[in-house]
Protein backbone atom coordinates (compact mmCIF):
# COMPACT_ATOMS: atom_id res chain seq x y z
CA UNK A 1 0.00 0.00 0.00
CA UNK A 2 2.34 2.68 -1.36
CA UNK A 3 1.36 6.09 -0.33
CA UNK A 4 4.21 8.77 -1.56
CA UNK A 5 1.24 11.16 -2.59
CA UNK A 6 -2.07 11.97 -2.51
CA UNK A 7 -2.44 10.49 -6.18
CA UNK A 8 -1.40 7.06 -5.07
CA UNK A 9 -4.70 7.14 -2.85
CA UNK A 10 -6.58 8.53 -5.45
CA UNK A 11 -5.25 5.14 -7.83
CA UNK A 12 -6.96 2.79 -5.59
CA UNK A 13 -10.00 4.95 -5.19
CA UNK A 14 -10.49 5.04 -8.96
CA UNK A 15 -10.34 1.05 -9.22
CA UNK A 16 -13.00 0.74 -6.00
CA UNK A 17 -16.02 -0.86 -7.18
CA UNK A 18 -19.35 0.37 -6.07
CA UNK A 19 -21.27 2.99 -5.16
CA UNK A 20 -19.22 6.16 -3.78
CA UNK A 21 -21.27 9.65 -4.23
CA UNK A 22 -25.21 10.49 -3.94
CA UNK A 23 -26.52 14.13 -3.98
CA UNK A 24 -29.73 14.91 -3.31
CA UNK A 25 -30.88 18.80 -3.83
CA UNK A 26 -34.60 18.40 -2.66
CA UNK A 27 -35.75 18.17 -6.34
CA UNK A 28 -33.78 14.86 -8.11
CA UNK A 29 -31.00 11.93 -6.84
CA UNK A 30 -27.94 11.50 -8.39
CA UNK A 31 -25.34 8.81 -7.68
CA UNK A 32 -22.11 7.82 -8.82
CA UNK A 33 -19.74 5.03 -8.41
CA UNK A 34 -15.49 5.46 -7.89
CA UNK A 35 -15.21 4.64 -10.93
CA UNK A 36 -17.09 7.58 -12.32
CA UNK A 37 -15.72 10.07 -9.72
CA UNK A 38 -12.07 8.70 -11.50
CA UNK A 39 -13.35 9.19 -15.04
CA UNK A 40 -14.86 12.77 -14.06
CA UNK A 41 -11.34 13.72 -12.34
CA UNK A 42 -9.56 12.60 -15.05
CA UNK A 43 -11.72 14.68 -17.88
CA UNK A 44 -11.19 17.68 -15.54
CA UNK A 45 -7.50 17.64 -15.42
CA UNK A 46 -8.01 17.34 -19.00
CA UNK A 47 -9.62 20.19 -19.22
CA UNK A 48 -7.49 22.41 -16.73
CA UNK A 49 -4.43 21.48 -19.14
CA UNK A 50 -6.22 22.73 -22.52
CA UNK A 51 -6.82 25.88 -20.60
CA UNK A 52 -3.55 26.74 -20.07
CA UNK A 53 -3.13 26.02 -16.21
CA UNK A 54 0.05 24.48 -15.19
CA UNK A 55 1.52 22.78 -12.10
CA UNK A 56 1.71 25.47 -9.49
CA UNK A 57 -1.39 27.85 -10.58
CA UNK A 58 -4.63 28.28 -8.46
CA UNK A 59 -8.32 27.04 -8.57
CA UNK A 60 -10.87 28.67 -6.18
CA UNK A 61 -13.43 26.65 -5.04
CA UNK A 62 -17.13 28.37 -3.93
CA UNK A 63 -19.70 25.90 -3.66
CA UNK A 64 -22.02 23.70 -1.82
CA UNK A 65 -21.37 20.37 -0.95
CA UNK A 66 -21.85 17.99 -4.43
CA UNK A 67 -20.08 15.22 -6.00
CA UNK A 68 -18.43 17.71 -8.85
CA UNK A 69 -16.58 18.78 -5.53
CA UNK A 70 -15.00 15.66 -4.99
CA UNK A 71 -13.93 15.12 -8.79
CA UNK A 72 -13.02 18.54 -9.84
CA UNK A 73 -10.53 18.31 -6.41
CA UNK A 74 -9.16 15.22 -7.54
CA UNK A 75 -8.71 16.57 -11.05
CA UNK A 76 -6.71 19.43 -9.71
CA UNK A 77 -3.96 17.26 -7.72
CA UNK A 78 -3.51 15.11 -10.93
CA UNK A 79 -2.26 18.08 -12.36
CA UNK A 80 -0.55 19.73 -9.40
CA UNK A 81 -3.21 22.22 -9.42
CA UNK A 82 -3.69 24.05 -5.90
CA UNK A 83 -6.97 23.52 -4.83
CA UNK A 84 -8.62 26.81 -2.47
CA UNK A 85 -11.95 25.77 -1.03
CA UNK A 86 -14.33 28.76 0.26
CA UNK A 87 -17.16 28.11 2.20
CA UNK A 88 -19.88 28.65 0.11
CA UNK A 89 -21.60 30.76 2.65
CA UNK A 90 -18.87 33.12 2.62
CA UNK A 91 -19.63 36.82 1.37
CA UNK A 92 -18.54 37.25 -2.60
CA UNK A 93 -16.16 40.17 -1.17
CA UNK A 94 -13.78 37.64 0.72
CA UNK A 95 -13.65 35.10 -2.10
CA UNK A 96 -12.54 37.95 -3.97
CA UNK A 97 -10.41 39.27 -1.67
CA UNK A 98 -8.98 35.79 -2.13
CA UNK A 99 -8.97 35.01 -5.79
CA UNK A 100 -6.68 38.15 -5.69
CA UNK A 101 -4.41 37.00 -3.13
CA UNK A 102 -3.23 33.52 -4.40
CA UNK A 103 -3.74 34.79 -8.34
CA UNK A 104 -6.53 31.88 -8.64
CA UNK A 105 -6.88 31.38 -12.92
CA UNK A 106 -10.45 29.93 -12.40
CA UNK A 107 -13.16 30.27 -9.97
CA UNK A 108 -15.37 27.13 -9.80
CA UNK A 109 -19.20 28.05 -8.62
CA UNK A 110 -21.77 26.08 -7.14
CA UNK A 111 -25.85 26.85 -7.44
CA UNK A 112 -26.60 27.86 -3.84
CA UNK A 113 -23.73 30.27 -3.33
CA UNK A 114 -24.08 34.18 -4.11
CA UNK A 115 -23.97 35.42 -7.10
CA UNK A 116 -20.32 36.89 -8.24
CA UNK A 117 -20.01 40.15 -9.89
CA UNK A 118 -18.58 39.31 -13.18
CA UNK A 119 -16.35 42.51 -13.68
CA UNK A 120 -14.72 42.53 -9.91
CA UNK A 121 -14.29 38.79 -10.63
CA UNK A 122 -12.65 39.97 -14.53
CA UNK A 123 -10.41 41.76 -12.77
CA UNK A 124 -9.20 39.57 -10.12
CA UNK A 125 -7.58 38.04 -13.73
CA UNK A 126 -9.38 34.55 -12.97
CA UNK A 127 -11.79 32.30 -15.04
CA UNK A 128 -15.46 32.07 -14.08
CA UNK A 129 -16.33 27.81 -14.33
CA UNK A 130 -19.81 26.14 -13.17
CA UNK A 131 -19.72 22.82 -11.04
CA UNK A 132 -22.93 21.93 -13.31
CA UNK A 133 -20.19 22.14 -16.17
CA UNK A 134 -18.30 19.05 -14.80
CA UNK A 135 -18.08 15.96 -17.24
CA UNK A 136 -18.77 12.45 -16.15
CA UNK A 137 -17.27 11.42 -19.16
CA UNK A 138 -13.58 10.95 -20.13
CA UNK A 139 -12.39 11.14 -23.82
CA UNK A 140 -9.56 8.49 -22.84
CA UNK A 141 -6.62 10.89 -24.21
CA UNK A 142 -3.41 10.17 -22.10
CA UNK A 143 -1.34 12.38 -24.58
CA UNK A 144 -1.14 15.05 -21.64
CA UNK A 145 2.10 16.08 -20.68
CA UNK A 146 3.55 14.79 -17.49
CA UNK A 147 3.84 15.98 -14.18
CA UNK A 148 5.67 15.21 -11.82
CA UNK A 149 4.08 15.34 -7.84
CA UNK A 150 6.31 15.13 -4.56
CA UNK A 151 4.80 14.84 -1.04
CA UNK A 152 6.02 18.43 0.05
CA UNK A 153 4.14 19.95 -3.11
CA UNK A 154 0.88 21.98 -2.53
CA UNK A 155 -2.39 20.24 -2.37
CA UNK A 156 -4.26 23.20 -1.10
CA UNK A 157 -4.82 26.65 0.88
CA UNK A 158 -7.84 26.94 3.16
CA UNK A 159 -7.86 30.36 4.15
CA UNK A 160 -9.43 32.23 7.33
CA UNK A 161 -11.72 35.08 6.96
CA UNK A 162 -10.16 38.17 7.80
CA UNK A 163 -12.43 41.31 9.11
CA UNK A 164 -10.50 44.24 9.13
CA UNK A 165 -6.99 42.80 7.29
CA UNK A 166 -6.37 40.26 4.31
CA UNK A 167 -7.63 36.45 5.00
CA UNK A 168 -4.79 33.97 6.29
CA UNK A 169 -4.03 31.01 3.85
CA UNK A 170 -2.90 27.60 5.65
CA UNK A 171 -0.43 26.00 3.34
CA UNK A 172 -0.90 22.12 2.95
CA UNK A 173 0.83 19.74 1.15
CA UNK A 174 0.34 16.21 0.49
CA UNK A 175 2.79 14.96 3.38
CA UNK A 176 0.04 17.09 5.61
CA UNK A 177 -2.57 15.36 4.55
CA UNK A 178 -1.36 11.67 4.02
CA UNK A 179 0.20 12.22 8.25
CA UNK A 180 -3.54 12.43 8.86
CA UNK A 181 -5.01 9.79 6.66
CA UNK A 182 -2.31 6.78 6.62
CA UNK A 183 -2.56 6.11 10.47
CA UNK A 184 -6.61 6.24 10.29
CA UNK A 185 -6.43 3.70 6.72
CA UNK A 186 -3.97 1.28 8.79
CA UNK A 187 -6.76 1.15 11.51
CA UNK A 188 -8.92 0.76 9.39
CA UNK A 189 -8.26 -2.09 7.70
CA UNK A 190 -7.52 -3.83 11.03
CA UNK A 191 -11.79 -4.37 11.17
CA UNK A 192 -12.73 -3.82 7.42
CA UNK A 193 -13.06 -7.65 6.92
CA UNK A 194 -15.53 -7.55 9.59
CA UNK A 195 -17.73 -5.07 7.68
CA UNK A 196 -18.61 -7.39 5.45
CA UNK A 197 -22.52 -7.72 6.91
CA UNK A 198 -22.77 -3.94 7.58
CA UNK A 199 -21.60 -3.03 4.29
CA UNK A 200 -21.97 -0.46 2.49
CA UNK A 201 -21.57 1.76 5.64
CA UNK A 202 -22.89 4.83 4.27
CA UNK A 203 -21.98 8.33 5.73
CA UNK A 204 -24.50 11.50 5.65
CA UNK A 205 -21.86 14.21 5.32
CA UNK A 206 -23.20 17.92 6.55
CA UNK A 207 -20.11 19.21 7.19
CA UNK A 208 -18.72 21.70 4.35
CA UNK A 209 -15.99 20.54 1.74
CA UNK A 210 -14.56 23.73 2.48
CA UNK A 211 -13.57 22.21 6.33
CA UNK A 212 -10.79 19.76 6.12
CA UNK A 213 -12.63 17.38 8.50
CA UNK A 214 -15.19 17.69 6.24
CA UNK A 215 -13.19 17.31 3.45
CA UNK A 216 -11.51 14.06 5.35
CA UNK A 217 -15.00 12.16 6.30
CA UNK A 218 -16.08 12.61 2.37
CA UNK A 219 -13.17 12.64 0.16
CA UNK A 220 -10.67 10.31 2.32
CA UNK A 221 -11.82 8.20 4.91
CA UNK A 222 -15.18 6.57 3.02
CA UNK A 223 -13.30 5.07 0.15
CA UNK A 224 -11.01 3.52 2.56
CA UNK A 225 -13.88 0.83 3.60
CA UNK A 226 -15.37 1.61 0.61
CA UNK A 227 -18.23 3.76 1.66
CA UNK A 228 -20.88 5.77 0.52
CA UNK A 229 -20.68 9.66 0.77
CA UNK A 230 -24.53 11.66 1.06
CA UNK A 231 -24.81 15.35 0.52
CA UNK A 232 -28.15 16.85 0.75
CA UNK A 233 -29.61 20.18 0.89
CA UNK A 234 -30.14 22.10 3.77
CA UNK A 235 -30.05 21.31 7.96
CA UNK A 236 -33.95 20.79 8.57
CA UNK A 237 -33.88 18.02 11.33
CA UNK A 238 -37.33 16.40 10.00
CA UNK A 239 -35.68 16.33 6.41
CA UNK A 240 -31.87 14.85 8.15
CA UNK A 241 -33.96 12.11 10.03
CA UNK A 242 -35.63 11.10 6.69
CA UNK A 243 -32.78 10.62 4.63
CA UNK A 244 -31.23 8.90 7.69
CA UNK A 245 -33.55 6.25 7.46
CA UNK A 246 -34.56 6.60 3.49
CA UNK A 247 -31.06 5.90 2.50
CA UNK A 248 -29.97 4.13 5.11
CA UNK A 249 -27.03 5.93 6.39
CA UNK A 250 -24.76 4.45 9.55
CA UNK A 251 -22.85 7.72 10.35
CA UNK A 252 -23.87 11.22 10.65
CA UNK A 253 -21.13 13.75 9.87
CA UNK A 254 -22.01 17.56 11.65
CA UNK A 255 -20.79 20.53 14.01
CA UNK A 256 -21.99 19.54 17.19
CA UNK A 257 -25.37 21.87 16.96
CA UNK A 258 -26.63 19.16 14.40
CA UNK A 259 -27.13 16.79 17.50
CA UNK A 260 -28.32 19.63 19.64
CA UNK A 261 -31.29 20.31 16.82
CA UNK A 262 -31.77 16.73 16.40
CA UNK A 263 -31.59 16.06 20.17
CA UNK A 264 -34.55 18.52 20.11
CA UNK A 265 -36.57 16.87 17.04
CA UNK A 266 -36.18 13.58 18.72
CA UNK A 267 -37.83 15.28 22.21
CA UNK A 268 -40.84 16.12 20.52
CA UNK A 269 -41.97 12.74 18.84
CA UNK A 270 -40.05 10.53 21.93
CA UNK A 271 -40.55 12.60 25.02
CA UNK A 272 -39.79 9.40 26.88
CA UNK A 273 -36.05 9.96 25.54
CA UNK A 274 -35.73 13.05 28.25
CA UNK A 275 -35.51 10.52 31.16
CA UNK A 276 -32.51 8.57 31.67
CA UNK A 277 -32.98 4.95 32.49
CA UNK A 278 -30.97 2.74 34.71
CA UNK A 279 -27.51 1.55 33.86
CA UNK A 280 -28.25 -1.27 31.44
CA UNK A 281 -26.53 -2.93 28.91
CA UNK A 282 -26.00 -2.04 25.31
CA UNK A 283 -28.70 -4.25 23.81
CA UNK A 284 -31.59 -3.71 26.59
CA UNK A 285 -30.46 0.43 26.13
CA UNK A 286 -31.13 -0.39 22.55
CA UNK A 287 -34.68 -2.14 23.11
CA UNK A 288 -35.78 0.50 25.65
CA UNK A 289 -35.20 3.23 22.70
CA UNK A 290 -36.41 1.04 19.79
CA UNK A 291 -38.77 3.83 19.46
CA UNK A 292 -36.25 6.34 18.42
CA UNK A 293 -34.05 3.55 16.49
CA UNK A 294 -36.60 3.10 14.20
CA UNK A 295 -37.21 7.00 13.41
CA UNK A 296 -33.76 6.69 12.12
CA UNK A 297 -33.40 3.14 10.35
CA UNK A 298 -31.76 -0.17 11.84
CA UNK A 299 -28.38 0.71 10.20
CA UNK A 300 -27.92 4.04 11.88
CA UNK A 301 -25.27 3.87 14.84
CA UNK A 302 -23.04 6.72 14.72
CA UNK A 303 -22.26 10.34 14.89
CA UNK A 304 -19.18 11.61 14.05
CA UNK A 305 -18.76 15.19 15.06
CA UNK A 306 -15.99 17.80 13.77
CA UNK A 307 -15.52 21.57 13.49
CA UNK A 308 -16.69 22.72 17.26
CA UNK A 309 -16.61 21.68 21.30
CA UNK A 310 -19.26 19.13 21.93
CA UNK A 311 -20.94 19.25 25.13
CA UNK A 312 -20.84 16.52 27.43
CA UNK A 313 -24.50 16.43 27.95
CA UNK A 314 -25.17 16.56 24.28
CA UNK A 315 -22.88 13.54 23.97
CA UNK A 316 -24.58 11.91 26.98
CA UNK A 317 -28.01 11.99 25.78
CA UNK A 318 -27.48 10.24 22.72
CA UNK A 319 -24.99 7.83 24.38
CA UNK A 320 -27.85 6.97 26.75
CA UNK A 321 -30.20 6.09 23.38
CA UNK A 322 -27.43 3.47 22.13
CA UNK A 323 -25.53 5.64 20.07
CA UNK A 324 -21.32 5.76 19.10
CA UNK A 325 -20.64 9.73 19.06
CA UNK A 326 -16.86 9.96 18.12
CA UNK A 327 -14.97 13.19 18.48
CA UNK A 328 -11.36 14.22 17.48
CA UNK A 329 -9.51 17.42 18.13
CA UNK A 330 -7.90 19.53 15.15
CA UNK A 331 -7.61 22.49 13.63
CA UNK A 332 -6.47 23.59 9.96
CA UNK A 333 -3.23 23.68 10.20
CA UNK A 334 -2.91 20.34 11.43
CA UNK A 335 -4.98 19.03 7.74
CA UNK A 336 -6.99 18.68 10.52
CA UNK A 337 -6.33 15.60 12.85
CA UNK A 338 -4.52 15.98 15.91
CA UNK A 339 -6.53 13.79 18.22
CA UNK A 340 -9.18 11.18 17.37
CA UNK A 341 -11.88 8.51 19.48
CA UNK A 342 -11.63 5.02 18.20
CA UNK A 343 -15.19 3.93 16.96
CA UNK A 344 -14.69 0.90 18.99
CA UNK A 345 -13.63 2.70 21.89
CA UNK A 346 -15.01 5.67 22.74
CA UNK A 347 -14.74 7.44 25.62
CA UNK A 348 -16.83 10.22 26.82
CA UNK A 349 -15.65 13.89 27.52
CA UNK A 350 -12.31 12.89 25.38
CA UNK A 351 -11.38 13.97 21.86
CA UNK A 352 -9.10 10.70 21.82
CA UNK A 353 -5.34 9.82 21.54
CA UNK A 354 -3.37 11.69 19.30
CA UNK A 355 -2.80 9.55 16.07
CA UNK A 356 0.06 7.96 15.09
CA UNK A 357 3.38 10.41 14.12
CA UNK A 358 1.36 13.17 16.41
CA UNK A 359 3.56 14.11 19.45
CA UNK A 360 1.86 16.62 21.96
CA UNK A 361 2.66 18.33 25.03
CA UNK A 362 0.92 21.28 27.76
CA UNK A 363 2.70 24.02 27.88
CA UNK A 364 3.32 26.06 30.75
CA UNK A 365 1.14 29.07 29.76
CA UNK A 366 -1.46 25.93 29.10
CA UNK A 367 -1.16 26.12 25.35
CA UNK A 368 -1.40 23.16 23.38
CA UNK A 369 1.91 22.10 21.39
CA UNK A 370 1.49 19.81 17.99
CA UNK A 371 4.17 18.53 16.27
CA UNK A 372 4.31 15.93 13.35
CA UNK A 373 4.12 15.89 9.90
CA UNK A 374 0.51 17.02 9.32
CA UNK A 375 1.43 20.27 10.89
CA UNK A 376 1.28 22.93 8.08
CA UNK A 377 4.83 24.46 6.25
CA UNK A 378 3.08 27.86 7.24
CA UNK A 379 1.21 30.48 5.60
CA UNK A 380 0.47 31.21 1.83
CA UNK A 381 3.01 34.55 1.58
CA UNK A 382 3.43 34.82 5.31
CA UNK A 383 7.13 36.36 4.78
CA UNK A 384 5.94 38.93 1.97
CA UNK A 385 2.78 39.76 4.28
CA UNK A 386 4.89 40.48 7.36
CA UNK A 387 7.07 42.87 5.28
CA UNK A 388 3.88 44.93 3.90
CA UNK A 389 2.44 45.22 7.17
CA UNK A 390 5.75 46.55 8.76
CA UNK A 391 6.28 49.09 6.08
CA UNK A 392 2.87 50.57 6.69
CA UNK A 393 2.81 50.97 10.49
CA UNK A 394 6.71 52.13 9.88
CA UNK A 395 5.31 54.47 7.51
CA UNK A 396 2.75 55.78 10.23
CA UNK A 397 5.63 56.23 12.79
CA UNK A 398 7.31 58.28 10.31
CA UNK A 399 3.97 60.24 10.00
CA UNK A 400 4.20 61.44 13.44
CA UNK A 401 6.90 62.35 13.94
CA UNK A 402 6.44 65.17 11.09
CA UNK A 403 3.10 66.33 13.05
CA UNK A 404 3.28 68.74 15.67
CA UNK A 405 0.00 67.62 17.63
CA UNK A 406 1.84 63.97 17.85
CA UNK A 407 5.37 65.32 19.21
CA UNK A 408 3.51 67.18 21.81
CA UNK A 409 1.76 64.93 23.30
CA UNK A 410 4.24 62.23 23.25
CA UNK A 411 6.51 64.92 24.83
CA UNK A 412 3.59 66.13 27.55
CA UNK A 413 3.28 61.88 28.46
CA UNK A 414 7.00 61.14 28.65
CA UNK A 415 7.49 63.72 30.67
CA UNK A 416 4.69 63.94 32.88
CA UNK A 417 4.78 59.94 33.57
CA UNK A 418 8.22 58.17 34.25
CA UNK A 419 7.01 54.54 35.44
CA UNK A 420 3.60 54.32 34.05
CA UNK A 421 3.20 52.79 30.89
CA UNK A 422 1.37 56.27 29.77
CA UNK A 423 5.22 57.47 28.95
CA UNK A 424 5.48 55.34 25.80
CA UNK A 425 3.52 56.40 22.50
CA UNK A 426 0.39 54.40 21.24
CA UNK A 427 2.15 53.21 18.09
CA UNK A 428 5.33 52.66 19.62
CA UNK A 429 9.38 53.23 18.73
CA UNK A 430 10.65 52.91 15.23
CA UNK A 431 13.55 51.08 16.57
CA UNK A 432 11.78 48.78 18.67
CA UNK A 433 9.48 47.95 15.68
CA UNK A 434 12.05 47.35 13.33
CA UNK A 435 13.58 44.78 15.45
CA UNK A 436 10.22 42.84 15.90
CA UNK A 437 10.17 38.99 13.74
CA UNK A 438 7.23 37.37 12.57
CA UNK A 439 7.74 34.75 15.39
CA UNK A 440 7.82 37.61 17.86
CA UNK A 441 4.28 38.71 16.35
CA UNK A 442 2.89 35.41 16.56
CA UNK A 443 4.33 34.53 20.33
CA UNK A 444 2.59 37.86 21.49
CA UNK A 445 -1.00 36.90 19.87
CA UNK A 446 -1.21 33.34 20.88
CA UNK A 447 -0.38 34.40 24.66
CA UNK A 448 -2.88 37.23 24.30
CA UNK A 449 -5.39 36.53 21.53
CA UNK A 450 -7.60 34.19 23.57
CA UNK A 451 -11.29 33.75 24.33
CA UNK A 452 -10.76 34.83 28.03
CA UNK A 453 -8.83 38.15 27.18
CA UNK A 454 -11.24 38.86 24.20
CA UNK A 455 -14.81 40.90 24.25
CA UNK A 456 -16.85 40.59 21.91
CA UNK A 457 -19.36 43.81 21.05
CA UNK A 458 -22.45 43.65 19.21
CA UNK A 459 -24.97 46.43 18.23
CA UNK A 460 -28.05 46.80 16.78
CA UNK A 461 -31.28 45.02 16.87
CA UNK A 462 -30.20 41.74 16.38
CA UNK A 463 -31.40 37.89 17.74
CA UNK A 464 -29.87 37.15 20.54
CA UNK A 465 -30.08 33.67 20.32
CA UNK A 466 -29.18 33.66 16.43
CA UNK A 467 -25.92 35.90 17.67
CA UNK A 468 -24.79 33.80 20.43
CA UNK A 469 -24.60 30.64 17.99
CA UNK A 470 -22.48 32.59 15.44
CA UNK A 471 -20.39 33.43 18.31
CA UNK A 472 -20.25 29.80 19.54
CA UNK A 473 -19.56 28.61 16.10
CA UNK A 474 -16.70 31.42 15.42
CA UNK A 475 -14.94 31.42 18.75
CA UNK A 476 -16.30 28.51 20.48
CA UNK A 477 -13.60 26.28 19.38
CA UNK A 478 -10.60 28.19 20.27
CA UNK A 479 -9.19 26.77 23.63
CA UNK A 480 -8.62 29.23 26.43
CA UNK A 481 -5.20 29.56 27.25
CA UNK A 482 -3.58 30.53 31.03
CA UNK A 483 -2.80 34.53 31.10
CA UNK A 484 0.48 35.53 31.96
CA UNK A 485 -0.35 38.68 34.51
CA UNK A 486 0.38 41.84 32.85
CA UNK A 487 2.44 44.10 35.89
CA UNK A 488 1.55 48.09 35.78
CA UNK A 489 4.22 49.86 37.90
CA UNK A 490 2.81 52.62 39.99
CA UNK A 491 3.44 56.37 39.53
CA UNK A 492 5.78 57.99 41.92
CA UNK A 493 4.53 61.12 43.14
CA UNK A 494 6.25 64.34 41.62
CA UNK A 495 8.78 66.07 43.90
CA UNK A 496 9.53 68.87 41.46
CA UNK A 497 8.68 70.97 38.20
CA UNK A 498 8.89 68.75 35.20
CA UNK A 499 10.09 70.64 31.67
CA UNK A 500 10.89 69.38 28.00
CA UNK A 501 11.86 71.85 25.52
CA UNK A 502 11.18 70.65 22.00
CA UNK A 503 13.10 72.35 18.25
CA UNK A 504 11.93 70.52 15.95
CA UNK A 505 12.10 70.66 11.72
CA UNK A 506 8.51 69.19 10.87
CA UNK A 507 6.75 69.59 7.69
CA UNK A 508 3.53 70.41 9.20
CA UNK A 509 2.76 73.20 10.85
CA UNK A 510 0.02 74.62 13.18
CA UNK A 511 -0.84 77.81 13.96
CA UNK A 512 -3.11 79.62 16.67
CA UNK A 513 -4.53 83.19 17.68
Amino acid sequence: MARDTLLDFFADLSRARGPFLVHDDGFRERRFSYEDVGSAARAFAARLHDAGLRKGDAVVFFSENRPEWIATFWGCLLRGIVVVPIDYRSAPDFLLRVARIVKAKVVLTGQDVPPLDASALAATGAEPWTMASVSWQHDGRVSREPVTITRDDTAEIIFTSGATADPKGVVITHRNVLANIVPVETEVLKYRKYAGPFSPIRFLNLLPLSHMFGQAMATFIPPMLPGVVIFMRGYNPGEIVAQIKRQRVSVLVSVPKILDVLREHVLRLAPEAATPGPKQHFAKRWWRYRRIHRLLGLKFWSFVVGAAPLETELEAFWGELGFAVIQGYGLTETAPIVTLNHPFGTRRGSVGKAIAGVQMKIAEDGEILVRGENVTTGYFNAAEETAKEKDVILREIAMTRDDPDNRFWEAFFATAFREHPYRHPIIGYRDVFSAVTRDDLLAYYRTRYVPNNLVVVVVGDVDVAATQALVAQHFGSVPRARLAPVLVPGEPTALARREQHLVEDLELTRAGL
